[in-house]
């Protein structure tokens, strides 16, 4: 797993958020992608999101 841009500060004070309740990761969750079709969907549906907070990419669907 990777982020880009995070610190370990980043990473910390999110899950302190998380384990308070004050954060869930539902809400950041918003999309899910699967690789096989990803190199037709990349560009309208990740760069040209504004809507995508957090997305996964699926290797198995």
């Amino acid at each position: 797993m990777g982020s880009r841009n995070a610190t370990r500060e980043d990473f910390d004070r999110v899950r302190a958020l998380m384990a308070s309740g004050r954060l869930r990761a539902d809400i950041m969750l918003n999309q899910e992608f699967a690789f096989s079709a990803l190199a037709e969907t990349f560009e309208p549906q990740v760069i040209n999101n504004r809507e995508l907070i957090k997305g996964v990419i699926y290797f198995d669907r």
